[in-house]
């Protein structure tokens, strides 16, 4: 996996437009220890009430999705021990919590997204991009107005 960009410039933004608490149970997983130190920072950051857990590999993460019941899974499409993909398609058949993929590579966006992701992050993006799109799952999760929160932050987003 790539190194992620991650700074926290910026934050108090995302926490100053986000009126309501998430309250979020969010697992990370990444078998790059900085990749899954700087979401984690930037997460609970984003807003305190987030409770934050982490894995490795595909072992770790099956048994985080037992113990753990997160919401959101940010997951590295190239997750060591099995593909991420494997894992998409196989949710299929329990309760999910929602998935952003993560990935060095952008080819992986389309895939990820066919396949049944929530969302998908490059690696080098930004940490406002992937802000964006943590809060944007996170709205549809709660059943809180996308646009009520996104739109504060439309400045940061790239042109499509």
């Amino acid at each position: 996996t790539g190194t992620l960009r991650y700074s926290l410039a910026g934050r108090s933004l995302f926490h100053r437009t986000c009126s309501h608490r998430a309250n979020m149970r969010i697992l990370i997983a990444d078998n790059d220890l900085r990749v899954r130190a700087a979401l984690h920072v930037l997460l609970v950051e984003q807003d305190e009430t987030n409770t934050v857990a982490e894995c490795a590999d595909l072992e770790g993460l099956a048994r985080q999705l037992q113990e753990f019941e997160p919401q959101l899974v940010l997951l590295d499409w190239e997750l060591p021990g099995h593909p991420a993909a494997a894992f998409l398609l196989a949710r299929a058949h329990v309760a999910r919590p929602r998935l952003i993929v993560l990935s060095t590579r952008l080819e992986a966006r389309s895939a990820a997204l066919a396949i049944g992701a929530d969302g998908f992050a490059h690696k080098a993006d930004p940490p406002e991009m992937l802000l964006t799109t943590v809060l944007r799952v996170m709205a549809e999760q709660s059943g809180h107005p996308v646009d009520a929160i996104l739109r504060p932050l439309q400045h940061l987003a790239p042109e499509h």
